[in-house]
């Protein structure tokens, strides 16, 4: 989601009784575009909605005006659930484009993330530190300095899961050990996981699928005009 009070929004939807051609549309894309992203502070972010009439054109316009590394998303908003019987095919959802002025990766850590759920905290060894949940210690791929054998307390030596690496170097699996953050499900002889206590969530990460039952249509307006 748009970081409150640094993000700008753009309705460009072709929408109305009199359909605008595509190249004066586009004029006005290329003439506002580049105001909006004057608008935004370093760590802000521009998101514009827009209807499949133009949104091809509009994004190649976009990735000339802002760079192709500034772009984020195409957020697919479902904008609507009722059946349209008068068209071909009902159109049901808008396009939001996404562009930062630094890029996905440095707005990353940056922005809202949504708020984490509370499901699965408990405190069955009455850690000091209360209640906490366990978390795979396990990333996707392959990173040499991350895999190693760990020993479970039943005293099992195991891998990585197929496919994965440990989500960090050996140093710090042992700093992790000795702060007692490791957990072994199945009576110690499962694959290390690691305790997160309450408040140290980082929050969800947003999809690019914003379903009307998720994102209602007055929520998304509220947000974005």
């Amino acid at each position: 989601m748009p970081p409150r009070s640094s993000a700008v929004s753009m309705n460009c939807a072709t929408r109305g009784t009199s359909k605008p051609t595509r190249t004066g549309t586009t004029f006005a894309h290329r003439v506002t575009a580049p105001a909006g992203m004057h608008l935004l502070r370093n760590n802000g972010s521009l998101w514009i909605t827009i209807d499949d009439n133009e949104s091809y054109y509009l994004k190649v316009l976009c990735d000339e005006v802002f760079g192709r590394g500034n772009f984020v998303a195409n957020i697919v908003w479902q904008k609507r659930t009722s059946r349209e019987n008068r068209a071909a095919i009902g159109s049901s959802h808008d396009h939001i484009l996404l562009y930062t002025k630094h890029g996905a990766v440095e707005w990353k850590d940056i922005r809202n993330r949504l708020p984490p759920n509370e499901r699965g905290y408990s405190n069955p060894d009455n850690d000091i530190r209360g209640p906490w949940r366990s978390i795979p210690f396990s990333a996707q791929g392959f990173r040499k300095n991350q895999m190693y054998k760990i020993r479970t307390p039943s005293g099992v030596d195991v891998d990585p899961p197929k496919g994965r690496c440990w989500a960090a170097t050996e140093p710090e699996y042992v700093r992790l050990l000795k702060e007692h953050r490791v957990y072994f499900p199945n009576d110690g002889s499962g694959k290390p996981r690691i305790k997160q206590f309450k408040g140290e969530e980082k929050g969800l990460v947003p999809m690019t699928w914003w379903d009307a039952c998720y994102v209602p249509h007055y929520l998304t307006r509220a947000v974005l005009d």
